[in-house]
């Protein structure tokens, strides 16, 4: 399945810096019919790439998922009237559209839920290369009264730290 398929636009599949790789997503199916609708049984799998948590290198790996779910042709009406089989579904049926079933949607929630929230590049990956990125420390007759110094190689995402300013007479009042 293309990747770009299962999203509403052009842009990939992520959560947050981590996206789906520019790579087919693997889906392979199994479908069994059944009296009331079609039981689907799917094994998903795809590539995903995203910065390391510790070194913000380029990171990057493969995750797989079991995918179930069940397509009726009315699903409020089945969901009333049906109790569901624990082995049917992780959730409410789905509808079956014109005659067709639409998979799209369940591969697209699967994959964005087996995203890694924080990848590693590696498990033994110890953080910055301290010789490529020296940690450096702003001395106190600093005229700015900030790091701007050190700012050049600060993480952009604590950027808004930097501004944060703490006052300690306020502390004891």
């Amino acid at each position: 399945m293309d990747p770009a398929r299962l999203g509403s636009s052009s842009e990939p599949l992520r959560i947050g810096d981590v996206a789906v790789a520019d790579a087919p997503v693997r889906v392979e199916t199994s479908l069994e019919s059944l009296s009331d609708g079609v039981r689907v049984r799917a094994r998903v799998e795809f590539s995903w790439r995203g910065p390391c948590r510790r070194c913000l290198s380029e990171a990057s790996g493969s995750a797989s998922a079991e995918l179930r779910e069940l397509y009726v042709d009315d699903p409020e009406d089945y969901a009333a009237t049906a109790e569901l089989d624990e082995d049917d579904t992780d959730s409410t049926p789905r509808p079956i559209g014109e005659g067709w079933i639409d998979l799209a949607e369940a591969v697209r929630e699967t994959v964005l839920l087996e995203l890694p929230l924080a990848p590693l590049c590696d498990e033994s990956c110890e953080g910055p290369d301290p010789g490529s990125n020296p940690v450096t420390v702003e001395s106190d007759t600093d005229p700015a009264g900030d790091d701007a110094g050190a700012a050049g190689g600060a993480d952009p995402r604590w950027a808004a730290l930097s501004e944060l300013r703490f006052d300690p007479e306020q502390d004891q009042g």
